[in-house]
């Protein structure tokens, strides 16, 4: 085998001068592929199947009385509180529905009495606001009959308060202006 690899060698670095170095890895390359085409298949791995006399060690070995007993009796426990539990379901799936039939009934008329408080409620509110409004526009409008004349008069005698005010001012100023001019 090794002969056939250097005549390879030998036939590749005489057909093509290379350096050493190159020759060394072409080598290598050579030696990972031949390598690869000797090895074996692979085949496939079957387990064999296990024996009856290897699963002994498997088993647990038995209980002692004592936590048989009270392995039972925790499994009782368990068993009565699951029944307890269900028959408290039903139970209450019963009283939900007896409440429901009860209810429903009462609820609806509840709905409807109230419904109708409310329109009467509404009906009272809008009377009363609708009285209150006229009740307060007949007021506006004899507080505006009272007082138009009221604030009419006002304004003249404003007015000639005014102007009694700016005449004496002015006869106080052209006094003083007097007296001025005559010192």
């Amino acid at each position: 085998m090794s002969t056939i690899f250097y005549f390879i060698l030998y036939l590749i670095g005489f057909m093509y001068p290379c350096p050493p170095g190159l020759l060394l890895m072409v080598a290598i390359l050579y030696i990972f592929i031949i390598a690869y085409m000797l090895l074996p298949k692979e085949k496939t791995y079957t387990p064999a199947p296990a024996k009856k006399e290897d699963d002994d060690w498997l088993k647990q070995p038995p209980l002692p009385d004592w936590l048989n007993t009270l392995q039972q009796k925790i499994s009782a426990w368990i068993k009565w509180l699951k029944e307890k539990i269900s028959s408290l379901q039903i139970r209450i799936k019963e009283k939900t529905t007896s409440l429901q039939a009860w209810f429903n009934p009462k609820a609806r008329a509840w709905r409807i009495s109230f419904k109708r408080k409310k329109s009467t409620w509404q009906n009272w509110f809008k009377q009363k606001t609708t009285s209150l409004q006229a009740w307060f526009k007949q007021k506006t409008t004899s507080l505006q009959a009272w007082f138009k004349p009221k604030a009419r008069a006002w304004r003249i005698s404003f007015k000639r308060k005014k102007i009694s005010c700016q005449n004496w001012l002015n006869r106080k100023k052209s006094a003083w202006q007097e007296k001025k001019a005559r010192d």
